[in-house]
């Protein structure tokens, strides 16, 4: 469970900095 928890938290991140990049 808590490596489904980190593995959100890090698509999450990837997520906000391709936005930034956009």
């Amino acid at each position: 469970m808590i490596s489904r928890f980190q593995d959100f938290k890090f698509q999450q991140q990837i997520y906000s900095q391709v936005i930034l990049f956009a």
